[in-house]
């Protein structure tokens, strides 16, 4: 397993594949530290050319604007000349008071391209884990 931080968001890249990143910070100064680690995973070579993609957000500290984290995640999952993205599977685990609207759902059907999105309170951390690896590759 290994771990990255940069004080807004932390990537630890688990040794089941997923890539699990903890919120330090609110806001979308946070969202932006968690695209440039996309970047990063994306020009690593551990992106494009994969199948699917597990992806963990790990929200149970903080509030984050879910449309601006769709928009994003849809900037930074896009085809390019000789790249397809992977479809996304995304569990956003978060504080069990937060209100999850049916629009957040829609946000990831609307991408461009493959993303499912499941939303978890964060008593139930093992299973939005467990439905990341239960998933077809």
């Amino acid at each position: 397993m290994q771990s990255v931080s940069d004080g807004l968001c932390r990537l630890v890249e688990r040794n089941d594949g997923i890539y699990e990143f903890v919120f330090a910070q609110t806001g979308r100064e946070a969202i932006d530290a968690w695209a440039a680690q996309l970047e990063t995973l994306q020009l690593a070579g551990n992106w494009y050319g994969k199948g699917q993609v597990r992806v963990l957000l790990d929200v149970r500290d903080v509030e984050l604007p879910v449309r601006y984290l769709f928009e994003c995640l849809s900037d930074y999952n896009r085809a390019y000349h000789n790249l397809i993205p992977p479809h996304v599977r995304l569990a956003y685990v978060h504080k069990p008071a937060t209100i999850i609207l049916d629009i957040y759902r829609m946000f990831a059907e609307l991408m461009s391209t493959p993303c499912t999105a499941e939303f978890f309170p964060a008593e139930r951390y093992a299973e939005a884990v467990k439905w990341l690896l239960v998933a077809e590759s």
